[in-house]
């Protein structure tokens, strides 16, 4: 909740205090620029997995292309000062565990954002383009910015100051609705995932690993049921009683952050459920086999 919370702040007000032209380059442009813009996105803003989609929202309402916008959601989960810091320190004498999920993390999220930016925007996008506008907001965004133009337009040395308080006002009252309207999203994948974990627990499911492979999928499966916080999630992994690789826990990192049912339920705030699912699959099968390899290079 704090983290969705901080999203929605930070997208409400980029929406109104940064010009839609800013976004529209950065993330509307060539691969290189709009793929590194949204990679030092993730890392500059770390929000978390919750806070994403509002984020993803805002960029989508100013102009950005999906291809980007899908890099920056799946690398913001763990690509960032705060989460990197939690890992290391969780994994004291194994640092190869931070390096291995910030490696194993931007080779997926560069990798989708390609595939994404392929594929045509009715594939991925919701239908109603002004979904993206804010649209319970909008009329009030264009009332206030019509009043604060003209204040300035006359003059008055009091216009710049209501231009900007009125932008602020307004950031305010689109994040409310922001909030209220992505809450039912976030209680959805909580829900789901409190309902599975009453039948199935993590002794029954960490009973499903034996060799490599079948730890790297039981300890993915642990994560996406989980629905823990990318910032306590390392902590939770070192925790696990048992000894276990590390190519395993490096699976309930990675997939658990970037696509719990939690984070799939965001997203169907975001795009299209087809989308969404394409999206799962591209996370989950690259997961496994990038945690294979990594056994080989991190442990």
């Amino acid at each position: 909740m704090p983290f969705l919370a901080a999203g929605v702040i930070v997208s409400s007000v980029a929406t109104v205090l940064i010009d839609r032209s800013i976004i529209e380059k950065a993330f509307g442009g060539g691969f290189l620029k709009s793929t590194c813009a949204a990679v030092l996105l993730a890392f500059m803003v770390p929000v978390c997995e919750t806070g994403e989609a509002p984020v993803a929202r805002a960029l989508l309402a100013n102009g950005a292309s999906p291809g980007p916008v899908v890099t920056y959601i799946l690398s913001a989960s763990s690509f960032n000062p705060l989460i990197i810091a939690m890992t290391v320190m969780a994994f004291p004498d194994n640092h190869g565990m931070a390096w291995s999920r910030v490696a194993v993390t931007l080779v997926i999220a560069v990798g989708a954002g390609a595939l994404f930016r392929a594929l045509p925007n009715r594939f991925s996008l919701r239908g109603d383009s002004s979904f993206y506008a804010f649209s319970w907001g909008e009329k009030l965004f264009d009332t206030k910015y019509a009043s604060a133009d003209a204040g300035h337009a006359e003059g008055n040395s009091k216009g710049s100051s209501a231009r900007f308080s009125e932008k602020l006002l307004v950031a305010l009252e689109i994040a409310r609705d922001e909030l209220f309207y992505l809450l039912r999203f976030l209680i959805a994948g909580a829900a789901a995932s409190a309902f599975i974990r009453l039948f199935v627990t993590q002794k029954q499911i960490l009973g499903m690993s034996g060799g490599t492979g079948a730890a790297i999928f039981a300890f993915m499966v642990l994560g996406i049921f989980l629905c823990l916080n990318s910032n306590i999630d390392s902590s939770y992994a070192a925790a696990i009683p048992g000894a276990y690789a590390g190519e395993a826990v490096l699976g309930f990192l990675v997939a658990g952050s970037m696509m719990d049912l939690k984070s799939m339920s965001m997203l169907l705030s975001v795009f299209r459920a087809r989308a969404v699912a394409v999206m799962a699959a591209i996370v989950y099968a690259s997961t496994f086999i990038l945690c294979v390899i990594s056994k080989y290079i991190f442990f």
